[in-house]
Parts: C-alpha cells; sequence; structure tokens
C-alpha cells in the first residue's frame, strides 16, 4: 500500500495533544482501540503491555529507606508511595527518561511555572476564598532561577483578609518576600490573621513584576483556624471509655468495639436503648458540623413509623436543634414535630454531615445535599448518638467515628484549597482550560508564555 500523508487541521490539534497527556498519564501505553473485547482477552492483551511487572521488580529491590522516601513525596497528593511510584515511572518510559528518578517531597510530579522572559511585564497569580477563621497558614514550595538580576522586591506574595468590625469593613495584609537570586527548591510556611476572627474573603496574588526569572510553584495548600474537629471519637474504644469520654445512658444486649468500629446490637421485640451525650459549647452564629460514618446492617424500614427508628443522631447548637432518625432504607430529618423523609440504602457504609448556621442547616450524605431546611426548632447544646430496641425487628448499626466542629462554612479535615497540580486518577489540567478552575485568576491571561503547568521530575528540575 502506498504511504498515505494526511493533514490535521488545526482546531483538532488541541484535542489530539490532550488525547496524548490522558495516556501520558495511564499505566498502560497503548491507546484502546475502539470496540469490544472478552474480559479474558483484554486481560490478556493489557498485561502483554502492562509496565507494572517491570516496575513491581524495582520497586520489590528498594529497601525501606527508599520506599519511605516515596511515601513521603506522596503525602501530599494523598496518594500511597508506589502509586506515585508507577505513576511517574509510568511517564517516565513513555518519555524515554530515566526511570526511577529520585522522589522528592517538594513536589510529587507536576507543578505550575510563572515564566516572565526579559522581564517586559507584570506576571501576577492571584487566589481568592471566602469564609476562613483565623489564624491560617499559607504554605508551598518554590524554586527560582533568574535570568537577570533586578532591583526591589522581584518575587513576593502579598496576602489580603477582609472582615466586618462594628458595622466597618477592615482588612488586614501580610507580605512574604523571597530572596534574591537563584533559589533552590524550598519549603515556605505563613501564618497570619487573628485567632477566632471570621474573615469574608482572602486573596494571595505572587508578583513577579518586571523580573526575568522563571518561578515553579508546587504543594501549595492554605488552612484556616476552622479546620479541625474539636472532638472525634474513632471506635477504637467504647465511647464511655474514650479520651473524651460520653455520657452513656441506657444498655443494648450487645455493644462490643472490634477492629475500630462500634457495634450496637439488640434483638426483636426488645426495650432496650444505649444513648451516648456530649454537651459542646457551639456558637450558632459561627456554625457547627457533626460528621460521622454508619451504616444500618438490621432493622426497621422507614414506612414503619416515624419513630420507628433504629438509630438516631441529635444535632443541637444551643440556638436550634435537629434530629436524624435511621432506618434499613431511609433517613428522616425531624424538626420538631415535623418529619421529613429521604429514601436512601443506608444497609452500606456513608460518610454523613450535618452543618447549622443561623437558622438553617444542611445535611450531606457524602458530597450530595440531601436536606435543607429553615426555620429549626430551638435546642440545647448537644451531640448524641444512639441505637433503640424496636418490635420485631431485630437491629444492628455500626459506627466507625463521629466527630464535630465549630468554624466556618467549610468541610473540617479538607483544606480551603490544595493544590499540587497533580490530578486523581491519572488526570490532570490542560493548558487551554486551567484558567477555568475556581480561584485562580492570572495575569497576563493564561498562556504559555507567562504560565505552564510542567512535570518536574527532571534530572534538572
Amino acid at each position: 500500500m502506498p504511504k498515505v500523508t494526511t493533514k490535521v487541521p488545526p482546531s483538532w490539534l488541541p484535542l489530539l495533544e490532550k488525547v496524548i497527556r490522558w495516556y501520558d498519564n495511564q499505566i498502560y501505553p497503548v491507546w484502546t482501540p475502539f470496540g469490544t473485547y472478552s474480559p479474558r482477552r483484554k486481560k490478556e492483551v493489557n498485561r502483554s503491555n502492562t509496565f507494572l511487572s517491570t516496575f513491581r521488580l524495582i520497586w520489590n529491590d528498594f529497601d525501606a529507606g527508599e520506599k519511605a522516601a516515596w511515601a513521603t513525596a506522596s503525602a501530599f497528593v494523598k496518594r500511597s508511595g508506589y502509586q506515585l511510584y508507577i505513576k511517574d515511572c509510568s511517564y517516565r518510559l513513555k518519555q524515554l527518561m530515566p526511570f526511577p528518578r529520585v522522589p522528592s517531597a517538594y513536589f510529587p510530579m507536576y507543578g505550575l511555572a510563572i515564566k516572565n522572559p526579559g522581564g517586559s511585564v507584570s506576571v501576577r497569580l492571584q487566589r481568592d476564598d471566602i469564609n476562613p477563621v483565623g489564624q491560617i497558614t499559607l504554605s508551598f514550595n518554590y524554586k527560582k532561577v533568574e535570568r537577570n538580576p533586578t532591583g526591589g522586591t522581584p518575587f513576593k506574595a502579598i496576602i489580603t483578609l477582609w472582615y466586618f468590625e462594628w458595622g466597618e469593613n477592615k482588612t488586614e495584609t501580610h507580605t512574604w518576600t523571597a530572596p534574591a537570586g537563584n533559589v533552590g527548591w524550598s519549603s515556605v510556611s505563613e501564618t497570619y490573621g487573628t485567632d477566632g476572627r471570621q474573615y469574608f474573603h482572602q486573596r494571595v496574588i505572587f508578583y513577579l513584576d518586571s523580573y526575568d526569572a522563571d518561578v515553579f510553584l508546587a504543594n501549595f495548600l492554605v488552612t484556616d483556624h476552622s479546620l479541625s474537629w474539636t472532638v472525634t471519637y474513632e471506635a477504637n474504644t467504647f465511647p464511655e471509655n474514650d479520651a473524651q469520654p460520653w455520657v452513656k445512658t441506657g444498655d443494648l444486649s450487645t455493644i462490643y468495639v472490634d477492629k475500630r468500629k462500634l457495634f450496637l446490637e439488640d434483638v426483636a421485640d426488645s426495650p432496650n436503648q444505649v444513648e451516648y451525650l456530649r454537651t459542646p459549647s457551639f456558637n450558632n452564629a459561627l456554625g457547627s458540623s457533626v460528621k460521622f460514618r454508619m451504616k444500618i446492617e438490621e432493622g426497621t424500614e422507614k414506612d414503619s413509623g416515624n419513630d420507628q427508628y433504629v438509630a438516631r443522631i441529635v444535632h443541637g447548637d444551643g440556638t436550634k436543634e435537629v434530629s436524624y432518625l435511621f432506618y434499613q432504607n431511609g433517613i428522616i430529618l425531624k424538626l420538631g414535630d415535623t418529619y421529613i423523609k429521604y429514601h436512601y440504602d443506608t444497609t452500606s457504609w456513608h460518610t454523613y454531615t450535618s452543618y447549622i448556621r443561623g437558622d438553617r442547616v444542611y445535611f450531606y450524605v457524602a458530597k450530595t445535599l440531601a436536606f435543607r431546611h429553615d426555620n429549626l426548632p430551638s435546642g440545647g447544646q448537644e451531640v448524641l448518638f444512639g441505637h433503640y430496641g424496636r418490635d420485631d425487628y431485630p437491629g444492628k448499626s455500626v459506627l466507625s467515628y463521629l466527630k464535630y466542629y465549630q468554624g466556618a462554612d467549610e468541610s473540617p479535615g479538607e483544606d480551603i484549597v490544595r493544590e499540587g497540580w497533580l490530578f486523581k486518577a491519572g488526570k490532570e489540567w490542560e493548558v487551554d482550560t486551567l484558567y477555568r478552575k475556581r480561584g485562580w485568576t492570572f495575569s497576563p491571561s493564561y498562556n504559555t508564555t507567562y504560565f505552564d503547568v510542567l512535570y518536574l521530575g527532571n534530572d534538572s528540575g
């Protein structure tokens, strides 16, 4: 057959580059053809093409220190050391680079490059976030390569915080300045703001104005004071024996702890019940959250009666209160004498979060909003969980943790922003869509002259 040359339309090139980048981040080196495979045949093809067998042999030869170094390097992106090692080696092999590289805690794989060729313009990267609670910590890793020295403060970050006080709109500022000249990979951690102060806006701006230099950023992290749980029960002992003990009322035929799980059980036709209570000091104006992971293995169904629940969680902040009633096939939101039903299979593990602020409650199943309701009934300060025996129904509920905190409308334990420019499940930001990501502003507008997402694992990196 004669050789045929096909001209690719320019408008297709970004899409082809995107496809190639996606496959560069996969374990398997081939583009999967369209069409169907039998599962057995597909496994055979994958085994013949995968890099895993090669990488596994190298990994098995690592000593404990080398494996620990990979674990340290992967901590920021919340992956295991082995997962990062496989992903990185796959990329390097497909790019014809030597592997494995030496792991670095300064970056997992990718970072954002900020460049100002010739120092001819003002290059700035801006990040905006809302509702942090002081004190706030900004941390990141960076490297600076100076092309031509300049005066003044060539690379710096200015943080501005806005808040209300006595009807006035006020601000606080904090500045971090990089040292002059070349800087090898370094860690920065800056803490600022007033302890306990509620801010309604934070802005971080990195300046690379009129400075011929390249700056590489990785592991960008912002946390605030609210992002810590006031109390965490992790089901590694009985609640009444926890380091921060709960008040126990009543009992069941079977209560035990196994593998960091609290099992609460009772037989059918049992009047038994048990409740565990704590009385926090929540501030309704500031907001509070209760988060727990639980499943109902046996018990009543929600159509058996509003108050025939097998488990119950109560969240009260001294001003407002809400109860969540759990059944095998659903959850009922109880607001005083009002019952609101939500059909859901609770027999599998799920994470639930209740958030109260002012006169409104939000209830999430995983990250899905299940309830949002105003006009809450009044109630006392309490966080309670319990299990209840019911007629004709044996009951069994299992709790793996319950924790609560007081703070702003953020998810505790999750950072305000955690950005390593390494993306989940093999995905990464694409150059032509990076500027659309929430919270980031690029000046000049995002393009590869001034900004780029780069692989940082080169020997010269």
